[in-house]
């Protein structure tokens, strides 16, 4: 293998190595916040629970109702009375049209108002939380696909460089047959090497498409052909890992599970209304008009000179349910329920918090140290392919040798990768366990 193919290697495929004009981290993140139908639909639902809020203070205002009644044809009833010993039959009064307009006003519901407004108010800021979780989970995994995409195009370019060596080895060994310094045995191994490394390069570069399908499909985007401008972040061995802990008041996902709890205990006093009386005051005004429905005989007090008829009524009432056939118990119990299911929730969601976070601390740590020791054996093996084709010039090593050595460097560099990706990924992760950036 020629020196400056060595040489360019290591150039390009240094920490940090890809870059190109196009899509950085940064835009990245912005087109995710700006496309994401998770983030939509979280709006959404943010803009229901503030509706469902307020349909539960309607019931504690006035109502307002309007009702009106016409009759095509009806048959009076007959009054039979009494009158000098002699039976007479009197026609009923009977309305043609009627127009009502009621008002009621609840004055007490037992507490149902009060408490459904405050368990309203937690779960219209439990939405808030998961908005703001969503968008922060989302920005991670952006930044975790970014960095996936960006190891995914560095290893298929060692792939290919791999390819390409070998077959400067094929042909330099079959040379070497043909002159007599080598046998087909060696021909036939290279070749062996050489399928290898194309299925390799193969598999690398479809992984590197979907890998950029996964980053493009995170943004809202069905694909995305713009080449990745950044590089990967390498680990940093001064990160305080060990003392991170869960920042319980930056977990947007815990506190709106606790809200949620909350909103839960909230809702068995509004179960509990139902087994308080609803007091109420009400008022209604009411037009009649008899029409070609006028009984022959009729007080003329009271109506206008159109026929109609008009009343006033205003007054409070009580209503108590006293026995509802057990819906009221059963409302209370499911109530009740929810109540502490969501309180196990939560404990659940704390409980796996403390465990994300110690797997990604161990995953950064175990990440972090492969990086050392591969980075160390990257600079062994570049020196093992500098000796080789020292050796190979001076006649006391052959192409094999050379060959083995520059494979060893190629799995060390690709293995380096591996490992910054890795260590890229927990630290985003853990980040996300932590509930914050670090």
């Amino acid at each position: 293998m020629r020196p400056a193919l060595i040489v360019a290697l290591f150039a390009t495929l240094g920490p940090g190595a890809l870059r190109a004009d196009g899509l950085d981290l940064a835009a990245a993140r912005q087109e995710a916040a700006q496309r994401s139908p998770v983030l939509k639909r979280l709006d959404a639902l943010a803009l229901v629970s503030h509706a469902a809020r307020r349909e539960t203070l309607a019931a504690q205002l006035p109502r307002l109702g309007l009702a009106s009644q016409h009759l095509f044809d009806a048959r009076y009833q007959m009054l039979k009375v009494e009158f000098g010993g002699q039976a007479l039959d009197f026609p009923g009064a009977f309305p043609q049209d009627s127009l009502d307009l009621d008002l009621r006003w609840t004055l007490f519901d037992g507490f149902r108002t009060l408490e459904g407004w405050r368990a309203g108010g937690l779960e219209i800021d439990a939405a808030d939380a998961d908005r703001r979780r969503a968008a922060f989970q989302l920005d991670q995994e952006v930044a975790i696909c970014f960095a996936k995409a960006l190891a995914a195009a560095q290893l298929t370019e060692v792939a290919q460089q791999d390819v390409a060596t070998l077959e400067e080895h094929l042909q330099l060994a079959q040379d070497s047959e043909d002159s007599g310094s080598a046998t087909h045995v060696d021909v036939l191994r290279v070749q062996a090497q050489l399928e290898e490394a194309r299925a390799d390069a193969l598999q690398r570069d479809e992984q590197a498409g979907l890998a950029r399908l996964d980053l493009a499909q995170a943004m809202g985007l069905s694909q995305d052909a713009r080449a990745l401008d950044g590089s990967l972040p390498a680990p940093d061995a001064d990160l305080p890992v060990d003392a991170v802990q869960v920042d319980w008041q930056r977990r947007d996902d815990l506190a709106a599970q606790d809200l949620r709890s909350r909103a839960a205990q909230d809702r068995v006093g509004v179960a509990d209304a139902g087994w308080w009386p609803q007091l109420y005051v009400f008022g209604t005004h009411e037009w009649y008009h008899y029409g070609d429905f006028n009984p022959l005989i009729l007080p003329t007090d009271g109506y206008n000179h159109d026929g109609i008829l008009d009343m006033d009524t205003v007054g409070a009432g009580l209503s108590w349910d006293l026995y509802s056939g057990g819906a009221d118990a059963a409302r209370r119990d499911q109530a009740v329920d929810n109540a502490e299911a969501a309180a196990q929730a939560l404990q659940s969601a704390r409980l796996a918090a403390t465990r994300d976070l110690e797997n990604w601390r161990r995953r950064y740590h175990y990440s972090l140290k492969l990086y050392q020791a591969r980075l160390r054996s990257v600079d062994e093996y570049q020196e093992s392919v500098r000796l080789a084709q020292l050796g190979f010039k001076a006649g006391s090593q052959t192409s094999t040798e050379v060959l083995d050595a520059e494979t060893d460097l190629f799995r060390a560099k690709a293995g380096l990768v591996q490992a910054q990706a890795d260590a890229a990924e927990a630290r985003y992760q853990l980040e996300l366990a932590k509930g914050s950036p670090l």
